[in-house]
């Protein structure tokens, strides 16, 4: 019965730990729906619960409740923040910021391999030292002694080591080079504290000395001066190995384009016309002149005088009233069910020169060239190609600061245009040249399963990743409003997203190659909607029956 009770009081902690911080990282990420961060949860979950059961009731009173305070109280204090720092960094990262969507999935999964293996270090060390308390103290009332058995025969802190492997792998496990910074610190925090820890044992714990000359290695180890060296140089190697890879993946600079009406070099011509004329954010000098060229664009592919129109609006922003414009560009068909094709001109306002190829150009360009295309053909569903206003947050982003255009139009929709809204599809940051297009996690999963089944038909499968992601975007406003929206974003922007919202974003780091595979894609989608194919048989609320 005794031990009974132990085991379900160990269970309850347990819960709770779990609880606590399954709830603190799906709250900081904003979702539950990121695949590597409930795994990362549930790995966590596992491992803690063996360690809590495995782990002697004497040692787990000590690490819970230690006698004194220690030695080095801080650095625990410090070490625990950090942590939580590290992992909810983490969470952020991958639910909200999007700073690190170019962390390779195999990368993941072997950091999450690695996590897995130091927790796992982690408990053989605690069940053969009972010792193992998180204050640094000589546990007299126990019998402190020197521990030499199992990993404690190779190197004198093993559990330290394994903090240091796991807590920068926590991050990458979770999806995140931003949480490496906290994790730095972490790994600074336990290289200091078990250096204290060793200095205090060599001159307080009998036989401790002797030890140490017999155990070398401290923290690894004991490697001489030529293997430490070549152990540096290859650390090294794969760190350069897999910046290059993140630099260089999904390139689409060698790919031949599958026929298509849908003019890639035409688009960036457009590209690189709009990036000249610099920062285009609301209220900056070359935003009136943004909208005006899109409208002139516009009516050069062909669109009818008649169905361009500006949509200008007043928007509060937390730096005061913006005069704010969209521009339609509507090509009619015989049906009035009508199908949207939107993405932002704006740029993201910036205290430095931020001219915005991709993020801003390459959906400009994108939308005028589909305009182009669909204006000289024949259509079933009428067309509305809408350049979006303020798509970027004047200050922070947030429920107010952001998505100013999209929220505008939604909201001026009549009843009877939103019944005819067969589908709203969203472009943006398409021109990159490493193109990683995943499925966003908000969209309509349909009119998804249309877009990527036709990506593999035209053997561009690569481009279009399964690995989910939660984007808000322009697509957002209609999502809300019931109306089936689909994101296509591109969200790994160079090297740990170096080139998103800095002076990097040029239209060197673009490519006409990349605007005609997803042009290709979705011309393909479209005529897929249009004829009610049965090979698409997903979509058939979609369709006009």
């Amino acid at each position: 019965m005794r031990g009974l009770h132990y085991a379900f009081r160990i269970l309850r902690r347990w819960a709770a730990l779990t609880i606590l911080l399954a709830g603190g990282l799906f709250l900081a990420a904003g979702t539950t729906r990121i695949t590597l961060l409930r795994v990362y949860v549930a790995v966590f979950s596992v491992l803690l619960l063996v360690t809590m059961l495995t782990v002697s009731p004497e040692l787990a009173r000590e690490r819970a409740h230690p006698s004194e305070v220690g030695a080095d109280s801080r650095a625990r204090f410090a070490s625990g923040l950090l942590f939580l720092a590290t992992v909810g960094a983490a969470a952020v990262d991958v639910g909200r910021l999007h700073q690190s969507d170019s962390v390779p999935f195999e990368l993941s999964i072997g950091a999450l391999t690695l996590f897995a293996v130091s927790l796992g270090l982690q408990a053989w060390a605690m069940v053969v030292n009972p010792f193992f308390s998180p204050a640094i103290r000589i546990q007299s009332e126990r019998g402190h002694c020197v521990v030499t058995r199992g990993p404690y025969r190779f190197l004198r802190h093993p559990g330290y080591l394994a903090m240091l492997l796991a807590i920068p792998a926590s991050a990458l496990a979770i999806g995140s080079w931003l949480a490496l910074i906290p994790a730095t610190g972490f790994c600074f925090v336990i290289v200091r504290r078990a250096r204290r820890e060793d200095e205090f044992l060599k001159w307080n714990l009998a036989g401790y000395m002797d030890y140490t000359e017999r155990v070398r290695g401290g923290l690894c180890p004991s490697f001489s001066a030529v293997q430490a060296t070549a152990a540096g140089l290859v650390g090294l190697a794969l760190l350069v190995a897999g910046f290059v890879y993140t630099a260089s993946t999904n390139s689409t600079a060698d790919v031949t384009l599958s026929p298509s009406p849908f003019d890639e070099r035409r688009a960036f011509e457009d590209l690189r016309q709009f990036t000249e004329l610099g920062p285009r954010f609301p209220g900056s000098d070359m935003h009136d002149w943004a909208y005006l060229l899109i409208h002139l664009s516009l009516l050069g592919a062909g669109v009818d005088v008649h169905n361009v129109s500006f949509d200008g609006f007043e928007a509060s922003t937390p730096v005061g009233k913006i005069q704010m414009t969209n521009v339609v560009a509507k090509i009619q068909a015989a049906q009035p069910d009508t199908i949207i094709l939107g993405g932002h001109y704006d740029t993201k306002r910036l205290k430095m020169r931020f001219v915005g190829a991709n993020d801003g150009g390459s959906s400009t360009a994108f939308l005028i060239e589909m305009a182009h295309v669909l204006a000289h053909r024949r259509n079933r569903f009428t067309y509305w190609v809408v350049l979006f206003d303020g798509e970027e947050a004047l200050e922070t982003w947030s429920v107010w600061d952001g998505l100013y255009g999209s929220r505008h139009f939604v909201q001026s929709l009549t009843a009877d245009q939103r019944k005819k809204m067969r589908a709203m599809i969203n472009v943006d940051m398409i021109g990159d040249r490493h193109l990683h297009i995943h499925r966003e996690t908000h969209s309509d999963p349909q009119l998804s399963n249309l877009i990527f089944s036709e990506a593999q038909d035209l053997d561009y499968g690569r481009y279009f990743l399964e690995r989910p992601l939660s984007v808000d975007d322009d697509h957002m406003p209609f999502v809300h409003a019931g109306i089936p929206a689909v994101d296509l974003i591109s969200l790994d922007y160079g090297p740990l997203n170096l080139y998103w919202h800095t002076p990097l974003d040029t239209v060197g780091k673009c490519s006409p190659i990349s605007l005609g595979i997803v042009g290709g894609v979705l011309l393909g989608a479209l005529d897929d909607l249009e004829s009610g194919r049965a090979a698409k048989p997903a979509l058939a609320s979609l369709m006009v029956q």
